[in-house]
Protein backbone atom coordinates (compact mmCIF):
# COMPACT_ATOMS: atom_id res chain seq x y z
CA UNK A 1 0.00 0.00 0.00
CA UNK A 2 0.87 3.71 -0.11
CA UNK A 3 3.22 5.28 2.43
CA UNK A 4 1.57 7.11 4.47
CA UNK A 5 2.94 11.32 4.74
CA UNK A 6 4.75 10.71 8.08
CA UNK A 7 7.24 8.15 6.11
CA UNK A 8 10.30 8.48 4.19
CA UNK A 9 9.62 8.70 0.53
CA UNK A 10 9.17 11.16 -2.08
CA UNK A 11 5.36 11.90 -3.33
CA UNK A 12 6.39 10.08 -6.45
CA UNK A 13 7.40 6.89 -4.61
CA UNK A 14 4.15 6.71 -2.65
CA UNK A 15 2.17 7.20 -5.67
CA UNK A 16 4.16 4.72 -7.24
CA UNK A 17 3.40 2.47 -3.91
CA UNK A 18 -0.44 3.09 -4.41
CA UNK A 19 -0.49 2.79 -8.29
CA UNK A 20 1.60 -0.59 -7.39
CA UNK A 21 -0.84 -1.61 -4.58
CA UNK A 22 -3.83 -1.57 -7.17
CA UNK A 23 -2.11 -3.65 -9.90
CA UNK A 24 -1.14 -6.55 -7.27
CA UNK A 25 -5.34 -6.11 -6.82
CA UNK A 26 -6.53 -6.07 -10.26
CA UNK A 27 -3.73 -8.99 -11.04
CA UNK A 28 -4.49 -11.71 -8.46
CA UNK A 29 -8.34 -11.08 -8.37
CA UNK A 30 -10.80 -13.41 -10.39
CA UNK A 31 -12.16 -10.10 -11.82
CA UNK A 32 -9.21 -9.41 -14.77
CA UNK A 33 -9.10 -13.24 -15.46
CA UNK A 34 -11.67 -15.12 -17.36
CA UNK A 35 -14.31 -17.68 -16.21
CA UNK A 36 -15.54 -20.34 -18.09
CA UNK A 37 -19.17 -21.02 -17.78
CA UNK A 38 -19.86 -22.97 -15.02
CA UNK A 39 -15.77 -22.51 -13.41
CA UNK A 40 -15.61 -20.64 -10.09
CA UNK A 41 -17.67 -19.38 -7.20
CA UNK A 42 -20.09 -16.08 -8.31
CA UNK A 43 -19.82 -15.36 -4.75
CA UNK A 44 -16.43 -15.56 -4.29
CA UNK A 45 -16.09 -13.36 -7.57
CA UNK A 46 -18.08 -10.52 -6.19
CA UNK A 47 -15.89 -11.10 -2.58
CA UNK A 48 -12.57 -10.98 -4.33
CA UNK A 49 -14.26 -7.29 -6.75
CA UNK A 50 -15.55 -5.77 -3.55
CA UNK A 51 -11.65 -6.61 -2.01
CA UNK A 52 -10.60 -4.60 -5.29
CA UNK A 53 -13.03 -1.37 -4.01
CA UNK A 54 -11.59 -1.32 -0.67
CA UNK A 55 -8.21 -0.96 -1.67
CA UNK A 56 -8.71 1.45 -4.44
CA UNK A 57 -10.92 3.59 -1.40
CA UNK A 58 -7.72 3.23 0.63
CA UNK A 59 -5.33 4.40 -1.90
CA UNK A 60 -7.64 7.39 -3.02
CA UNK A 61 -7.67 8.29 0.43
CA UNK A 62 -3.47 7.63 0.89
CA UNK A 63 -3.35 9.99 -2.30
CA UNK A 64 -5.35 13.37 -0.75
CA UNK A 65 -2.50 13.85 2.04
CA UNK A 66 -1.69 17.30 1.88
CA UNK A 67 2.00 16.77 0.44
CA UNK A 68 0.44 15.01 -2.61
CA UNK A 69 -2.54 17.59 -3.73
CA UNK A 70 -0.29 21.09 -2.08
CA UNK A 71 0.64 23.14 -4.74
CA UNK A 72 -0.72 21.37 -7.75
CA UNK A 73 0.78 17.78 -6.53
CA UNK A 74 2.89 15.50 -8.16
CA UNK A 75 1.38 14.42 -11.76
CA UNK A 76 2.12 10.57 -11.25
CA UNK A 77 -0.15 11.27 -7.93
CA UNK A 78 -3.13 12.72 -10.30
CA UNK A 79 -3.32 9.90 -13.02
CA UNK A 80 -3.42 7.02 -10.00
CA UNK A 81 -6.02 9.32 -8.27
CA UNK A 82 -8.17 9.38 -11.46
CA UNK A 83 -7.29 5.89 -12.29
CA UNK A 84 -8.45 4.66 -9.18
CA UNK A 85 -11.87 7.16 -8.94
CA UNK A 86 -12.26 5.86 -12.97
CA UNK A 87 -11.97 2.40 -11.37
CA UNK A 88 -13.89 2.80 -8.69
CA UNK A 89 -16.83 4.94 -9.81
CA UNK A 90 -17.27 3.75 -13.20
CA UNK A 91 -15.96 -0.05 -13.36
CA UNK A 92 -16.25 -1.64 -9.69
CA UNK A 93 -19.43 -0.14 -7.80
CA UNK A 94 -21.48 -0.24 -10.86
CA UNK A 95 -21.29 -3.85 -10.97
CA UNK A 96 -20.81 -4.75 -7.44
CA UNK A 97 -23.89 -2.18 -6.71
CA UNK A 98 -26.23 -4.13 -9.93
CA UNK A 99 -25.00 -7.89 -8.92
CA UNK A 100 -24.11 -8.29 -4.89
CA UNK A 101 -28.35 -7.38 -3.78
CA UNK A 102 -29.25 -10.24 -7.00
CA UNK A 103 -27.08 -12.59 -5.86
CA UNK A 104 -28.05 -11.91 -2.02
CA UNK A 105 -31.51 -12.61 -2.46
CA UNK A 106 -31.10 -16.02 -4.21
CA UNK A 107 -28.66 -16.88 -1.53
CA UNK A 108 -31.21 -16.23 0.66
CA UNK A 109 -33.73 -18.66 -1.05
CA UNK A 110 -30.79 -21.28 -0.88
CA UNK A 111 -32.80 -24.57 0.98
CA UNK A 112 -31.34 -26.14 4.00
CA UNK A 113 -28.17 -28.35 3.51
CA UNK A 114 -28.05 -27.48 -0.77
CA UNK A 115 -24.46 -26.85 -1.81
CA UNK A 116 -23.85 -23.27 -2.78
CA UNK A 117 -22.75 -24.52 -6.21
CA UNK A 118 -25.58 -26.48 -6.89
CA UNK A 119 -27.96 -23.43 -5.60
CA UNK A 120 -26.04 -20.89 -7.88
CA UNK A 121 -26.04 -22.95 -10.67
CA UNK A 122 -30.04 -23.05 -10.65
CA UNK A 123 -29.47 -19.26 -10.50
CA UNK A 124 -31.76 -17.92 -14.07
CA UNK A 125 -28.87 -14.49 -13.82
CA UNK A 126 -26.17 -16.58 -13.16
CA UNK A 127 -24.97 -16.68 -16.83
CA UNK A 128 -25.83 -12.79 -17.62
CA UNK A 129 -23.69 -12.70 -14.33
CA UNK A 130 -21.05 -14.74 -15.93
CA UNK A 131 -21.28 -12.37 -19.35
CA UNK A 132 -21.03 -9.23 -17.53
CA UNK A 133 -18.12 -10.31 -15.45
CA UNK A 134 -15.86 -11.33 -18.54
CA UNK A 135 -16.82 -7.59 -19.83
CA UNK A 136 -15.00 -6.52 -16.57
CA UNK A 137 -12.76 -7.78 -17.68
CA UNK A 138 -11.09 -5.57 -20.28
CA UNK A 139 -11.90 -2.16 -18.66
CA UNK A 140 -9.70 -4.03 -15.23
CA UNK A 141 -7.33 -4.58 -18.07
CA UNK A 142 -7.30 -1.03 -19.37
CA UNK A 143 -7.13 0.17 -16.05
CA UNK A 144 -3.94 -2.62 -14.83
CA UNK A 145 -2.36 -1.51 -17.94
CA UNK A 146 -2.49 2.57 -17.13
CA UNK A 147 -0.94 1.60 -13.96
CA UNK A 148 1.61 -0.18 -15.59
CA UNK A 149 2.89 2.92 -17.45
CA UNK A 150 3.34 4.77 -14.20
CA UNK A 151 5.31 2.11 -12.17
CA UNK A 152 6.72 -0.05 -15.08
CA UNK A 153 5.54 -3.16 -13.77
CA UNK A 154 3.76 -5.18 -16.58
CA UNK A 155 1.29 -7.21 -13.70
CA UNK A 156 -1.21 -7.91 -16.32
CA UNK A 157 -2.83 -11.45 -15.53
CA UNK A 158 -2.11 -14.20 -18.65
CA UNK A 159 -4.35 -14.85 -20.79
CA UNK A 160 -4.62 -18.33 -22.38
CA UNK A 161 -3.29 -18.73 -25.78
CA UNK A 162 -5.15 -20.25 -28.24
CA UNK A 163 -2.86 -22.44 -30.30
CA UNK A 164 -3.60 -22.80 -34.10
CA UNK A 165 -4.21 -26.77 -35.03
CA UNK A 166 -1.85 -27.39 -37.95
CA UNK A 167 -1.06 -30.65 -39.74
CA UNK A 168 1.51 -33.15 -38.62
CA UNK A 169 4.61 -33.54 -40.14
CA UNK A 170 4.28 -36.64 -41.72
CA UNK A 171 0.81 -38.30 -41.39
CA UNK A 172 -1.47 -35.16 -41.87
CA UNK A 173 -3.01 -35.21 -38.41
CA UNK A 174 -3.21 -32.35 -36.54
CA UNK A 175 -1.13 -31.31 -33.71
CA UNK A 176 -2.45 -28.29 -31.03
Amino acid sequence: MAQSSGRPGTAADRAHSAAFAIQIELSTRIGARRLGDSEGILREALTSLRLVSETVQEVIGELQEPDLVAGGGDADADRVRACARRLDDVVLRPFLDRWDPLLAEHERLRPPGGTLVAHEARWAQAQEFRSALRDLSEPLIRINRELADITGADLEPPLPEVQPRTAGPRDGRTTP
